[in-house]
């Protein structure tokens, strides 16, 4: 128990005589490692608090044999010979070899002086005595690329990592929370994994503290959701099982991630900091586990100023203090105030203020939480929207807004990487409050993330994309354009027709990207079918065009066919029938984005039956196939082919012709 012991936190208590040892003041940062190597405390690597986008390749220790001012720590930079071979974030640190001289530095965003992608592999080391970085040579598989998990330090220079995400940030296509056991002996140098029978669902942003039992404790973090402080995993490292806890408490401690942990000398894990599930300080924000009932308290605390609370920052124990070192500050109304966040929303209002949705920070930014910016006044505020239902947090949506100052937001991913539900949110600026409008429209539009949307009238247009699904990940690029009716909460998926002048909606339906002619999505059946239906109508045309021409031997004698003579074509009728023949082929060609390859030359040839006598079947077979290419251009364009038929006129106007010179 506690005995009504205080703790005190980040306020070192050592002697007065302040020895500085080197003038050196490190930028403020988070996602960054420490490894306490004898009595240095090492960082390495971090993102800038003041860029999100910017890595640290700092390496720089405190030497905590000597004396110091905690105001104004003594840092060491190594930066200048040793630094990073990359900038890091989002990586874990352990130690490890044959002396403990060694830090081993897994996983992350390992970026180039671009600060883009520059991953060389999982694991690089630093010999803290020749103050060297390589890539190790071990053996076994090397594990997947993953950030956002803990490694913790065992016995027989063993290093175990369990879980965490590879996820777009670090390239990947869509996101998995991995679920394995990753064991690094850096004795033996092999990469080998711990069993998976009885393991907890893979997790990311927890806490790892082994115990002097050689029993890791795993504690909050995010799985399919937050992972409660009730639920307790463990792993035993000697006879490699897997363990639930459930652990009890006197009070209500909300859940947390990002948080940090470190274990006393009678086994009891303190640990600070974090965000909730609404992105805010957790309460309360210093909590301890006792590992020896597994049971929750929060002790009382003292020390001016206080340690501020944050997300992301480093907690290592040395002697009896634990040194909680930079972070991303977070508060209990607000955002956390360091880093900028990504995959949001901008909307302008008319009043020239600024809705920033959703997105990524230190964690998922929850709707309620909506932050805007006044471009008139040069200020910020933080607005709670509310709303009559649970809608998920999302990242890499659209949202566009209306003239009547509403945000309608689409699609996107939840936490977990799923489709987030609803799909479909209206944001009303007027009241700041979230609601769910009933849609119409078949097919209805597909779930995607990373797609753009503009406003255009009262219609939402949503592009492209990458498509989402509510059981798996992301399964690949769309090729599809939705437009949304916009006109009141109740919203319909059309499409619209290009050449319509008044820009109506014409039946509920979508539009897809447009293809070159050789990307027809026409299965290999429908060409045979085609085929075998467009010879016969071929083959009509030519007998009955030929017959009533009179160019068989023997008059119209079907059966004793012979060439005749050239002079037979240079009559009238077949002069005039060439004519249109050619008219007809010239339209075919102003028409080819229209027409099917099988009728290009069909539709020439017509005039020739027409004009001359042509039998009733050829002219009924040749109408129902323009039907079915009709058919066939709404199943690859989309839409009806208005002016695809405007040559039939030009057909027809010939008859009065025809009866009118061999009647």
């Amino acid at each position: 128990m506690f005995k009504n012991q205080i703790f005190s936190i980040l306020f070192f208590i050592l002697q007065s005589l302040t020895l500085p040892i080197y003038s050196y003041e490190p930028l403020g940062t988070y996602a960054h490692s420490t490894a306490l190597v004898d009595n240095k405390l090492y960082v390495i690597g971090g993102i800038d608090l003041s860029a999100v986008s910017v890595t640290f390749k700092n390496v720089f220790y405190l030497n905590l044999s000597s004396n110091f001012e905690v105001d104004s720590p003594s840092w060491v930079d190594l930066s200048s010979d040793s630094s990073v071979p990359f900038y890091g974030a989002w990586a874990t640190a352990a130690v490890g070899g044959r002396n403990n001289q060694t830090i081993y530095l897994f996983g992350g965003i390992q970026f180039n002086d671009s600060q883009t992608d520059a991953y060389k592999g999982f694991t690089w080391q630093f010999d803290t005595i020749s103050k060297i970085w390589s890539q190790p040579g071990f053996l076994g598989t090397e594990p997947i690329r993953r950030r956002e998990m803990d490694a913790v330090s065992g016995a027989d220079g063993k290093i175990y990592i369990f879980s965490g995400i590879y996820d777009t940030v670090l390239g990947a296509s869509s996101s998995v929370i991995l679920e394995d056991m990753i064991i690094v002996e850096t004795l033996d140098r092999e990469y080998t994994y711990g069993t998976t029978t009885g393991m907890p669902l893979g997790r990311v942003d927890y806490t790892a503290t082994i115990l002097s039992n050689g029993i890791i404790v795993y504690i909050g973090g995010w799985d399919v959701g937050m992972v409660s402080l009730s639920n307790i995993s463990t792993y035993n490292t000697i006879s490699n099982t897997w363990e639930n806890i459930t652990a009890s408490s006197d009070s209500s401690f909300e859940a947390r991630y990002g948080h940090s942990a470190v274990l006393t000398t009678d086994g009891r894990i303190i640990v600070y900091g974090g965000l909730n599930f609404n992105g805010y300080t957790p309460s309360p924000i210093l909590i301890v586990l006792d590992t020896n009932t597994f049971k929750w308290s929060s002790p009382s605390t003292s020390g001016s100023p206080e340690a501020e609370p944050v997300i992301y920052h480093s907690a290592d124990i040395y002697d009896k203090y634990m040194i909680i070192a930079f972070g991303n500050l977070t508060s209990t109304t607000t955002d956390p105030t360091g880093p900028r966040r990504v995959d949001y929303t901008a909307t302008i209002l008319s009043n020239g203020i600024i809705v920033y949705i959703g997105g990524w920070d230190v964690g998922m930014v929850s709707l309620s939480n909506i932050s805007t910016y006044n471009t008139i006044s040069n200020t910020w505020e933080n607005i709670t929207a509310s709303s009559d239902s649970s809608f998920e947090a999302r990242y890499g949506h659209s949202a566009v807004l209306t003239t009547d100052g509403r945000i309608i937001v689409y699609g996107g991913l939840n936490f977990n990487g799923y489709t987030p539900s609803p799909i479909l949110i209206v944001l009303d600026t007027n009241t700041f409050k979230w609601s769910s409008p009933s849609t119409s429209g078949s097919p209805e539009a597909e779930p995607v993330i990373y797609h753009s949307a503009d406003i255009y009238d009262k219609y939402m247009i949503i592009a492209f994309g990458n498509l989402t699904s509510t059981t798996t990940d992301p399964t690949g690029p769309s090729s599809q354009i939705y437009i949304l009716d916009s006109n009141g909460y109740f919203v319909k998926f059309v499409r619209y027709i290009e050449g319509n002048e008044n820009k109506e909606v014409i039946i509920p339906a979508y539009i897809k990207r447009p293809v070159e002619q050789s990307n027809s999505k026409m299965h290999i059946l429908h060409h045979i079918v085609g085929v075998t239906f467009y010879l016969p109508i071929c083959l009509s045309t030519f007998i009955e065009g030929m017959g009533n021409l009179g160019v068989y031997g023997g008059g119209k004698d079907k059966n004793n066919f012979t060439f005749p003579p050239l002079t037979n074509f240079l009559t009238w009728n077949i002069l005039l029938g060439v004519s249109l023949f050619y008219m007809l082929f010239i339209t075919n060609l102003q028409l080819s984005k229209f027409l099917h390859p099988f009728d290009l030359n069909l539709l020439p040839h017509l005039p020739l039956v027409i004009l001359n006598k042509g039998e009733i079947l050829t002219s009924h077979l040749d109408s129902f196939w323009f039907e079915i290419l009709d058919l066939w251009g709404e199943e690859r364009f989309c839409e009806k082919w208005p002016n695809r038929l405007k040559i039939f006129p030009a057909i027809y106007s010939i008859l009065p012709i025809k009866y009118y010179l061999l009647h």
